[in-house]
């Protein structure tokens, strides 16, 4: 269960396909049953258009005031633990195996979303990714589509600038920060895309992706993401 795990998660690679990644239970997968039930989910009731809580297939106030330049946000889990903990060693700690297990609890959360004609992961900047080594976005977007068997086009978009780190910023100061951070890199006029997002804060990222999209002439721009912070503005 949840409450025996960190010791665990951060092990090698090679324990994802026979011990389970939080609790160590061999035999179940990545991911037993009772973890896998224990982890934090949003509430069924939520915005459509933010994920944000709020009654079921209704737009929330904010979106109705000033809605997102997406039709759709996708994502089942908040930004919690343990689930910001495994994105943390997939990230930074390059458990880069983790990629297929987290794709496939993204791949739960969007069953019933319609199917675009490709998945967009968000880019990196060239510094970034320098430093990393991997663009975590473009990692989870392969392995979603291979399981969904949907094409990744992992060069929709590109970062066109290196970006101040968003953390501490509002979702003013990052929508300032993103203006005119992305280019589309391939025709999009009258595609449906989706956006591929390791986490979804304020939305600003999103946001940004989506409007250079949608100058673009894409038909329809949804976002999918594995977790979403619960702050106002997806």
């Amino acid at each position: 269960m949840l409450s025996n795990l960190y010791r665990y998660f951060l092990n090698s690679a090679a324990r994802l396909s026979q011990h389970c990644v939080l609790c160590g239970v061999g035999g179940q997968g990545w991911l037993c049953p009772p973890c896998r039930a224990d982890l934090p989910r949003l509430a069924a009731g939520r915005c459509p258009r933010c994920a944000m809580p709020g009654r079921q297939g209704a737009l929330c106030a904010a979106c109705r005031q000033s809605p997102p330049p997406w039709q759709a946000l996708h994502v089942a889990h908040p930004y919690a633990w343990p689930l910001d903990a495994l994105l943390h060693a997939f990230k930074y700690r390059q458990q880069l195996a983790l990629a297929r297990p987290l794709a496939e609890l993204m791949a739960e959360g969007v069953r019933h979303a319609p199917r675009p004609d490709w998945l967009a992961p968000i880019p990196l900047s060239a510094a970034r990714l320098r430093e990393r080594g991997f663009n975590q976005s473009e990692e989870l977007a392969r392995q979603l589509g291979k399981i969904l068997r949907l094409p990744c086009q992992a060069d929709t978009l590109l970062r066109t600038r290196d970006t101040p780190a968003q953390a501490g910023l509002n979702r003013a100061g990052r929508l300032h920060n993103l203006a005119g951070a992305f280019a589309v890199n391939r025709p999009v006029e009258g595609r449906f895309i989706v956006l591929i997002d390791d986490v979804s804060t304020t939305g600003a990222t999103l946001a940004e992706a989506a409007q250079s999209l949608a100058r673009q002439g894409a038909r329809r721009v949804e976002a999918w993401a594995l977790m979403k912070a619960l702050t106002h503005g997806a």
